[in-house]
C-alpha cells in the first residue's frame, strides 16, 4: 500500500470552491513567498526551472499542510468539511487515509533497509524514536541507505505509509532546516539533540519547503560557484608562500628575475 493508491481528485476539486480559496492561497504564500523573493520566480516560474514532478510535489506539501489547518468557528479541518459534505462519496479506506494526514506532521527520516518495491526503515529525526516499517511501492526505486527525507508517515491499519509530498534532502538543505527550526522553536543556544513536539511541527511545516528550494534552486540555476580543477581534474588549492630576502635586495631586482623565467607566470 502507499500514497498512490488513494485517489485525491474528489478532495482537490472540492478545494476549488470559492469560499476555500483565500485560505488555501495563505498556505501556499507560507511555504513560496519567502522563496519567490529571494529568487523573483512566480510559481509557474519554479516549476519551469524544477519541471513538472517537484512542482507537484511542491504543491503536495503544501496542500497537505493545508489539510492539516483548523477553522473557525468550530476548529474543523478542511478535511472533516470535506467529508461531511461529500463522505459518502468515499470509501472507508479512503477516508481513513484523509483524516490520518489531517491529524499527520511532516518531520525529516533516515532511510535504511530499502526493499525495492517493498518497504523501507525511517527514523525520526526530529522526535526520536526507533525506526519503523514504511510499506510503499513507488519511492523505494529510487531511495538510498542513509539519505535523509522530508515526509509525512500515516498509519493505515496496522500499515504505515508515506503521503505524496516526499523530498530527498542534501546534507546542507538537513543542515538549513535545523537551522531554522531551532530558531523557530527557540532552541537556536540549546546544545542538547534538536527534539520537537507535534504542535511545532505542524506550525514548521512551510520551513521543510524553504530548506529543499533554498538548497535546490540555486544547483538547478547555476548559482552555485564553479569547481576551480588542473588539467589531471584535481582541485586547485589556492595558498601563499613567503620566501626570506637577502639584504638590499629590491622590487626591481626581483622582478628582474621574473621577467627571466618564461615559465613563470
Amino acid at each position: 500500500m502507499n500514497a498512490n493508491s488513494f485517489n485525491l481528485n474528489a478532495l482537490v476539486k472540492f478545494l476549488g470552491r470559492d469560499d476555500w480559496a483565500l485560505q488555501f492561497e495563505e498556505v501556499m504564500g507560507d511555504h513560496f513567498w519567502p522563496v519567490m523573493d529571494e529568487f523573483g520566480l512566480d510559481h509557474e516560474g519554479i516549476g519551469e526551472v524544477l519541471g513538472t514532478h517537484w512542482a507537484m510535489t511542491l504543491w503536495g506539501c503544501a496542500f497537505e499542510d493545508f489539510l492539516t489547518q483548523t477553522f473557525e468557528p468550530d476548529g474543523r479541518t478542511f478535511v472533516d468539511i470535506y467529508l461531511k459534505s461529500r463522505g459518502f462519496k468515499e470509501t472507508a479506506r479512503s477516508k481513513t487515509y484523509l483524516k490520518a494526514i489531517s491529524a499527520s506532521v511532516i518531520s525529516l527520516y533516515e532511510v535504511s533497509e530499502v526493499v525495492p518495491g517493498k518497504s523501507f526503515l525511517a527514523r525520526d529525526l526530529l522526535r526520536g524514536g526507533d525506526p519503523i516499517m514504511i510499506s510503499e511501492g513507488t519511492a523505494t526505486l529510487t531511495l538510498r541507505q542513509w539519505e535523509k527525507i522530508a515526509a509525512r508517515i500515516v498509519q493505515i491499519g496496522d500499515t504505515n505509509v508515506i503521503t505524496g509530498g516526499l523530498l530527498p534532502y542534501s546534507m546542507e538543505a538537513s543542515e538549513a532546516l535545523f537551522e531554522g527550526l531551532k530558531e523557530f522553536s527557540g532552541k537556536k543556544r540549546s546544545r542538547k539533540k534538536l527534539i520537537l513536539d507535534d504542535d511545532t511541527l505542524r506550525l514548521a511545516a512551510p520551513l521543510f519547503t524553504h530548506a529543499w528550494l533554498f538548497d535546490t534552486l540555486p544547483k538547478v540555476l547555476g548559482d552555485n560557484p564553479p569547481l576551480v580543477c588542473n588539467s589531471d581534474g584535481d582541485d586547485i588549492v589556492f595558498h601563499e608562500v613567503r620566501f626570506p630576502l637577502e639584504a638590499d635586495i629590491t622590487e626591481n631586482d626581483i622582478a628582474d628575475r621574473f621577467a627571466g623565467r618564461d615559465d613563470l607566470r
